[in-house]
């Protein structure tokens, strides 16, 4: 949804507070995979839900989170996500899943776009975060959270789509590379991946045993990115240590001037 759009959304009024003092299961699932906050609020003009930063910018100097807080009551704590289901929406095990694992997805695309990547790192380091908790979704920790791993892998892969392929949804991509639940293991699209960037290293064995950090709910979004960005820098570098990618090119003297 477009900014304007966005702004007219909180115009048109009827904005309401899901779940009230009780967190609902979309936030209670989330906050066990990764500790930050998420204001879940609900409107009749929502089809189905949308999803961004606190400070995604709706328009020039306008972060979602502000125009949130200026155009209703509920808080957004910094360093947050805001969540906007359909006015009446229940969620089930399904639907739940889904939601966070798009809501996963657009906390670690925030870690490799605010964490100053190299470009010829930057696929390599969204790979290698988004298929440490893609492979989390299919252990036991999550399952006994109510996750179901197949719907939350599809909501990771619904914000992948148009960061890779530039389509609008996953119905809207007709590549239909990011289809299957097990996309990340997918020949097609590491092979995809390394068409749009020869520097691309299909990472899969990364650990991040911090990314459940303890803290301050006051300070614990920021906490979490620094950490998160920081681990996933030196991952990435201890990697490039062992196994260099690309060796820069000399060519003959004769073929420089």
């Amino acid at each position: 949804m477009k900014g304007t759009n966005l702004k007219h959304l909180f115009w048109e009024g009827s904005i309401e507070e899901v779940g009230g003092a009780e967190d609902t299961l979309v936030q209670r699932m989330f906050k066990a995979i990764i500790p930050l906050e998420v204001a879940h609020l609900s409107s009749p003009h929502v089809s189905t839900f949308i999803a961004y930063h606190d400070d995604y910018e709706v328009e020039h100097n306008m972060p979602f989170g502000d125009l949130v807080v200026e155009e209703t009551d509920f808080n957004v704590p910094e360093e947050s996500l805001v969540l906007i289901s359909a006015d009446g929406a229940v969620d089930d095990a399904h639907s739940a899943s889904y939601k966070v694992g798009y809501l996963v997805a657009q906390a670690l695309s925030k870690v490799v776009d605010s964490g100053d990547f190299p470009v010829t790192r930057e696929t390599s380091a969204l790979y290698a975060l988004f298929y440490f908790f893609y492979d989390q979704a299919a252990h036991q920790f999550l399952k006994d959270l109510g996750v179901i791993t197949d719907p939350f892998r599809k909501g990771m892969a619904a914000d992948l789509t148009n960061r890779w392929t530039g389509a609008a949804s996953l119905r809207r991509d007709h590549s239909g590379l990011f289809s299957r639940c097990d996309f990340l293991d997918d020949q097609a699209v590491v092979d995809y991946l390394l068409a749009i960037d020869p520097m691309f290293v299909a990472i899969k064995d990364c650990k991040y045993p911090q990314s459940r950090l303890p803290g301050d709910d006051n300070d614990l979004g920021e906490t979490w990115f620094e950490s998160m960005i920081r681990l996933l820098k030196e991952d990435l570098q201890d990697r490039e240590d062992r196994f260099p990618v690309a060796k820069i090119i000399k060519f003959p003297k004769a073929m420089t001037k």
